[in-house]
């Protein structure tokens, strides 16, 4: 049985639980597996919602003729980000509802804050039944009648809907958030040069074989209870979890090693006790 959770925090991700975002919009949580087969796509997707002005500088400078250090975060989501992303490359992430490139740009009249709203129509069986009908049915071992009925409703997409999108995305896949912004034309130039590399792929920055380097790594470490096959089956956040925790317990147990040859490290002198502590918090 799928398992919610309404509030953003390490504990609920790491048991494997999605978030209800809002009422109509929830979003998955993968197994290790989902997000492999995709091959690269699935963390594209993910990173492009994720992507603050400064990740997008080429494009709002050059493309959309904006200013991506004073331009608003959220409104560079929903005017620039949204209409490209249709309902099949959110779908594994969003489900079959929810659809970027169908909603529509609306302002609170009393806000004059923008939200996007996207209506849905569909139909839904119920079926029809009472007492007496259940009985009578059950015992001629028959179906029960049902009913389309038309449900409508508007599937909202506002300010705090899209900061804990992205709080959850960040936390789950690990991704920090780049705010950096320029002090002076040649700054400016790098950022928007470095945002260019991105959209070309030119940066190095990140590999397609990520993944599959981090599977690779944890299943031929002593003591990862998954194999190849089993690992694709854990949650996502849970996995990058367990990497991490792995190389620190390395770390840790060089750090010790070395300390208490004679030879090597003096552990009163390393300023941060936590990289001594197997169990301590993760970067």
């Amino acid at each position: 049985m799928t398992q919610y959770v309404s509030k953003v925090n390490k504990k609920s991700l790491y048991r494997g639980k999605d978030l209800q975002l809002t009422e109509h919009i929830l979003i998955k949580q993968p197994t290790v597996g989902e997000v492999f087969e995709e091959d690269g796509e699935y963390l594209s997707v993910v990173y492009n919602l994720c992507a603050t002005p400064t990740d997008l500088a080429y494009q709002l400078e050059n493309v959309f003729h904006i200013d991506f250090v004073t331009v608003d975060e959220y409104e560079v989501f929903v005017k620039y980000i949204c209409p490209s992303f249709d309902n099949n490359k959110t779908r594994k992430i969003f489900g079959d509802e929810l659809d970027f490139s169908k909603m529509r740009l609306y302002e609170n009249e009393e806000t004059h804050e923008i939200f996007l709203k996207q209506h849905i129509i569909k139909e839904k069986e119920i079926v029809l039944q009472d007492n007496e009908t259940s009985k009578k049915t059950f015992k001629r071992n028959k179906a029960l009648p049902t009913k389309l009925i038309t449900e409508e409703y508007d599937i909202i997409f506002d300010r705090f809907t899209y900061r804990r999108m992205t709080d959850y995305l960040r936390l789950l896949f690990n991704i920090e958030k780049n705010e950096r912004k320029p002090k002076n034309k040649g700054a400016r130039k790098l950022l928007i040069e470095e945002s260019r590399q991105r959209m070309t792929g030119e940066s190095d920055e990140t590999s397609e074989d990520t993944l599959l380097n981090m599977i690779s790594y944890a299943v031929n470490m002593p003591g990862f209870k998954h194999d190849e096959n089993s690992v694709m089956d854990m949650k996502y956040y849970c996995f990058i979890d367990s990497v991490k925790r792995l190389n620190k317990i390395t770390n840790s147990h060089i750090l010790y090693q070395s300390g208490y040859s004679g030879f090597g490290i003096d552990l009163s002198k390393i300023g941060d006790k936590n990289e001594l502590n197997a169990m301590g918090d993760l970067k």
